[in-house]
Parts: structure tokens; C-alpha cells; sequence
């Protein structure tokens, strides 16, 4: 039986990203900005893009606890929007964010719900 080639439609690449190595994100981390892993740890857990976090509020970011102990964050995904749904980050993402907001708030800033976006765009700057 010969295969027809034509008709097979050709998967489209929408884009050229991957995934970072441990090693990549390791490397990351080392910088001495203590705004680096909590955002870092943030996009590896939920395995989104770096432009996906405009939509992350810090508001929708909630703990889960499990005898005492939290084990996970649900953040809410691309909120208010069509595409909207709901992922999970690691305790290590979960603690990182927490300490980088208290430096925060011990330095008198505001802290509103979009805080991950102006986050990130930090971030942005940084690895330019």
C-alpha cells in the first residue's frame, strides 16, 4: 500500500522556542538578584512564556496546604481572558515569591495586583 504524501497536512511550528535546561535555569538563578528565582522558578513550573505572565495578578495566586504545609500555589492563567485556566507552581516558587513581596513591603512599596507583570519586566531588562 503506497502513502499518499499530499494528503497528509505538515504539522506548522508556531514558533522556535524550547524548554530551558536544568543546567540554563541553575545558571539563572546564580545571579545575585533576588528577583531572578522567584519568577524563574515561577515560569518553569507553570511552562509558560515570558510575555504569558502580563496576565499572571499576584492576587490569584493561592497556597495549597497539605497537614500543615503548603505543597503547591494554583495561579490562575491568562484571567478575565478566553484562554483563561488554571496551572500550579512548586513550594520553591511558591516561598521565592513570598520572600521577594515581603522585601518588597518592608520597603514601603505597593504592591497591586498586577505586580507580575511589573516583575517581569524587570526581568526582561535584566537578561538583555
Amino acid at each position: 500500500m503506497e502513502q499518499d504524501n499530499k494528503r497528509i497536512a505538515k504539522t506548522r511550528r508556531h514558533s522556535n522556542d524550547r524548554a530551558p535546561t536544568i543546567e540554563e535555569i541553575q545558571q539563572l538563578c546564580e545571579y545575585p538578584d533576588r528577583r531572578i528565582k522567584g519568577i524563574v522558578y515561577t515560569m518553569a513550573s507553570l511552562g509558560i512564556r515570558l510575555g504569558s505572565s502580563d496576565y499572571l495578578r499576584w492576587n490569584d495566586k493561592k497556597p495549597i496546604e497539605c497537614q500543615g504545609k503548603i505543597v503547591a500555589a494554583k495561579i490562575i492563567v491568562y484571567a478575565g481572558d478566553n484562554e483563561e485556566y488554571f496551572s500550579f507552581i512548586t513550594p520553591e516558587a511558591y516561598y521565592e515569591l513570598e520572600k521577594w513581596m515581603k522585601y518588597r513591603q518592608e520597603s514601603h512599596e505597593e504592591i497591586h495586583e498586577n505586580y507580575f507583570k511589573k516583575l517581569t519586566y524587570q526581568i526582561i531588562y535584566f537578561s538583555v
